[in-house]
């Protein structure tokens, strides 16, 4: 099992396992658990949209996951 190295203090249940990783082109690639669900899937399948508190909540792990990835001089190379 390895992790992400973090330098902020955060709620580690919000840090997800990363299984496995490997290179190509030049780019590295980063295997993760499957879960149920993305969050896309989430909007779909609710007709009247997501709680403003359960918007907040996604909101601030975006925020928090950003940081981490800045701080770890990592690049996302899907964020939307």
């Amino acid at each position: 099992t390895r992790y992400i190295l973090l330098y902020y203090p955060i709620d580690k249940s919000y840090i997800i396992q990363l299984i496995s990783s490997f290179e190509i082109s030049n780019h590295i690639c980063m295997l993760f658990p499957l879960y149920k669900m993305n969050l896309r899937d989430l909007l779909k399948e609710t007709k009247n949209g997501l709680p403003l508190s359960t918007v907040k909540l996604y909101a601030k792990q975006l925020i928090l996951a950003f940081i981490l990835i800045h701080k770890n001089h990592l690049i996302h190379a899907d964020c939307k």
